[in-house]
């Protein structure tokens, strides 16, 4: 948790998410599942591993 002014926080961190103080269990829940429901950009996407070829 930050002491800093809020204007600073957000222009720091303009780029990422934020939820300001204060806030409760559900505002905190609705944010969370708006945030994962969002889709990952190509850089963040992870490759299914591949299975190895059955030696035979």
């Amino acid at each position: 948790m930050s002491g800093a002014d809020m204007r600073e926080i957000v222009s720091q961190n303009a780029n990422m998410p934020f939820l300001p103080k204060p806030f409760d269990g559900e505002t905190l829940k609705a944010r969370v599942r708006a945030i994962l429901a969002q889709p990952a950009s190509g850089a963040e996407r992870v490759a299914a591993p591949s299975t190895p070829a059955a030696a035979g």
